[in-house]
């Protein structure tokens, strides 16, 4: 991260997370330090006390900077980097190049509608790990036909963008591989900021490590092959309405060739 990328970084959260000037404590942490802590703890696989050593101060104010800094991004940078069709046009522009791309009808994107047809809805294509429901399309679990096996190797080709995006986000933020030391309820602001922050600085076009970014991607392509199909034992399953959309959809792909 370069010197003007860090100082463009601090003046647009100052507003948001400069401390109190009519505050007692004289020892408060400046918004360039906050947002230094911050950055360095997300891009770090270490725990939060390695963070605050490293910095010389207390771990209760690193904790205090690392989650007043991420929910400033997630309020005031968030809305900026991060954001979904906003009506029936745009989103009709994204499932039509989704289609173009990976050949799946009415796809809008990925997890790891608005105006749809007349046969399906507008879906998600998740991994075996998700539910099987109209608004969420996955694999076969056990292919019984030629179509079948096309349908799901289609699929896969598709999801397969989600874990490069995810291998790119993973390699840039390393603790998003790792525990964090927050309560629970920190967590979600955290994660969010992550994915605000590597939207921003793709934008920027701003250097990653491409090994780094190939480890994660490898990684996991393995995961995925030792525990290909295995539905979540909790959360999988598969709802009578998914089961035909599924049936469908596999019926207008092959028709599509």
């Amino acid at each position: 991260m370069s010197r003007a990328c860090f100082v463009n970084q601090v003046s647009e959260l100052r507003p948001y997370i400069s401390p109190n000037p009519k505050s007692p404590n004289h020892r408060a942490l400046s918004a360039d330090k906050k947002v230094a802590v911050a950055l360095y703890f997300l891009k770090d696989t270490g725990s939060l006390r390695m963070t605050a050593n490293r910095f010389g101060i207390a771990l209760n104010p690193a904790s205090a900077a690392v989650s007043e800094v991420c929910q400033a991004i997630s309020n005031h940078v968030g809305p900026e980097c991060l954001h979904l069709p906003e009506d029936e046009e745009s989103m009709g522009e994204k499932v039509a190049e989704f289609e173009a791309k990976f050949g799946m009808t009415q796809a809008f994107g990925c997890i790891d509608g608005i105006e749809g047809s007349d046969k399906i809805p507008n879906y998600l294509i998740g991994d075996p790990a998700y539910p099987l429901l109209p608004f969420c399309m996955k694999e076969y679990e056990a292919c019984t036909s030629n179509e079948q096996v096309i349908f799901n190797s289609m699929l896969h080709s598709a999801r397969n963008q989600i874990k490069c995006a995810f291998g790119r986000l993973k390699a840039r933020w390393s603790i998003l591989t790792t525990k964090m030391d927050f309560k629970l309820e920190a967590l979600p602001n955290i994660i969010y900021a992550c994915f605000v922050l590597h939207n921003y600085w793709e934008k920027d076009n701003l250097n990653i490590d491409k090994d780094l970014v190939m480890t994660q991607t490898e990684l996991m392509k393995e995961n995925e092959v030792q525990f290909k199909n295995i539905p979540d034992p909790v959360y999988s399953c598969n709802v009578g309405e998914g089961i035909a959309d599924m049936r469908i959809l596999t019926d207008l792909v092959m028709n599509s060739f």
